[in-house]
């Protein structure tokens, strides 16, 4: 199972593909006894976060990114890796 959040800002454009297992080993979503956030920041490669939690958070993030671009083929090997195909 996997969460997907999109990216939009000006030009650039892309999805956040999330497996359930990093969201769990993070503390997003609940799993058990021990409950999840109730919201998250998601920072798309181009953001640019102030501070240090903010940087942190995009560091792992960023390996859950999918970059959709006009007129070129989507990174099928980093979906299919993300997704574990």
């Amino acid at each position: 199972p996997t969460k997907s959040i999109f990216g939009k800002f000006i030009l650039n454009f892309g999805q956040f593909i999330f497996p359930k297992s990093v969201l769990v080993s993070k503390g997003i979503i609940s799993q058990n006894t021990k409950g999840g956030k109730r919201g998250i920041r998601v920072y798309a490669p181009w953001d640019k976060p102030e501070n240090k939690q903010g940087i942190k958070t995009q560091a792992w993030q960023i390996n859950y990114f999918v970059e959709i671009r006009e007129n070129l083929p989507v990174d099928v090997k980093l979906v299919k890796s993300i997704l574990s195909i």
